[in-house]
């Protein structure tokens, strides 16, 4: 999930026109709301404390929604190291080329493809290994994909995948 900096910059400006109305409320019982007034014209202090907690917001935002400006942060790019942050990588991966192999399909076949049906033979340093599911006969087709890392996408026979990843034939 991205969070768009428009929905961030009107959010992050509702919090701090609600920090700020609350603090003027909160000041204005003592030193009245002129009084506020004239001091948030002198020294802007209170628009300096809303925006403390926004920035935070604004940081937790994109650390949660992985955000490309994040990971390329000093914590994001420790985070990477980490196993947690190594899974997550692998899960886009595999994200990319599941995506990659079924545009491909689309472009050169005009089936119906079966999304649930549709999962990951291999992953290894180069390559990842898809079966896509597709038609509506039973059982239905299959085509096999390779999708590089380089970009590059291979469609697979059914004896080559059987014989590299012991894929079975439908009974």
């Amino acid at each position: 999930m991205r969070i768009g900096k428009v929905p961030r910059v009107l959010g992050s400006a509702a919090i701090a026109s609600l920090i700020a109305v609350g603090s003027a409320l909160w000041l204005s019982r003592f030193i009245g709301l002129w009084g506020y007034a004239i001091a948030l014209l002198l020294f802007p202090f209170f628009n300096l404390l809303g925006a403390v907690p926004v920035n935070a917001l604004d940081f937790w935002l994109r650390r949660s929604t992985k955000d490309e400006i994040w990971l390329r942060s000093h914590e994001g790019k420790q985070w990477l190291q980490t196993k947690q942050g190594q899974a997550w990588q692998k899960g886009q991966r595999v994200q990319r080329a599941i995506h990659a192999a079924m545009d491909r399909f689309e472009e050169r076949r005009s089936e119906r493809t079966n999304w649930s049906s549709t999962m990951v033979l291999a992953v290894d340093s180069e390559k990842v290994v898809v079966r896509i599911v597709y038609g509506t006969t039973r059982p239905q087709s299959r085509a096999y994909f390779a999708v590089f890392d380089s970009s590059a996408i291979e469609e697979l026979n059914f004896s080559r995948v059987a014989a590299d990843y012991g894929e079975k034939p439908w009974r």
